[in-house]
């Protein structure tokens, strides 16, 4: 089987183990929280997650992205190549300093998996009818740390992350077709590596203690 299915099974058993595992009885101090990543907003991305608490130190998030991965324009005579597409991030996070409320628990680090279905496209505007399309997927692995400040239902996230990965390409000659001007410093060798930074800001929910599902202040 090709490596790259190997992985996405190995990520799916590891989030449907997580959703096994959450607690169904939670006391006050559980938590989930539906988050936007602004750092992508600000790049045409969509980029919303949702965390969900396992335990008082241990965490699972679910992230979907979707959007413009890429772009450039270098003159209005030349080319202009792009990148779009969407994708998923399961990711487990640790909060060692967490006590029980989710605003004792600051710093966590985690790892990643990121899988990407991408649409590469190169124009060039010299040859009208001349577009090199390549389709692929990108898969990557990672470790994160990060930062969280919450205060009653708010929350505000700041990460950082490396990994690395692979890159799979459908159609090898259009990729190659693309000048290298283009793709040297931007989407399919920055992406491979997968250097993330985001900046989230979410709602906090979570389930009183009387087990209804409502919105949980994470402060006292």
């Amino acid at each position: 089987m090709n490596p790259i299915h190997w992985r996405l099974i190995f990520s799916h058993f590891v989030w449907v183990t997580c959703l096994v595992l959450t607690p169904r009885n939670c006391p006050a101090q559980h938590y989930s929280v539906l988050k936007f990543n602004l750092a992508a907003a600000a790049n045409s991305r969509i980029d919303i997650a949702f965390e969900t608490s396992l335990s008082k130190k241990i965490s699972a998030q679910i992230k979907v992205q979707s959007g413009n991965f890429a772009h450039q324009n270098k003159t209005p005579t030349t080319g202009e190549y792009n990148v779009s597409g969407y994708g998923f991030i399961p990711e487990i996070r640790l909060h060692p300093f967490r006590a029980g409320q989710a605003s004792e628990g600051k710093f966590f680090v985690g790892m990643d998996f990121r899988y990407l279905r991408f649409s590469e496209q190169y124009v060039d505007r010299n040859q009208s009818t001349s577009a090199h399309i390549n389709l692929g997927t990108l898969v990557n692995c990672g470790l994160e740390v990060g930062y969280k400040q919450s205060y009653k239902r708010l929350w505000v996230e700041m990460l950082v992350g490396y990994g690395v990965g692979s890159i799979k390409n459908d159609y090898d000659s259009n990729s190659h077709s693309i000048p290298p001007g283009y793709t040297d410093n931007l989407f399919l060798k920055n992406e491979k590596k997968f250097a993330r930074w985001e900046l989230s800001i979410g709602c906090i929910l979570g389930k009183s203690k009387r087990g209804a599902w409502g919105a949980v202040s994470a402060k006292k």
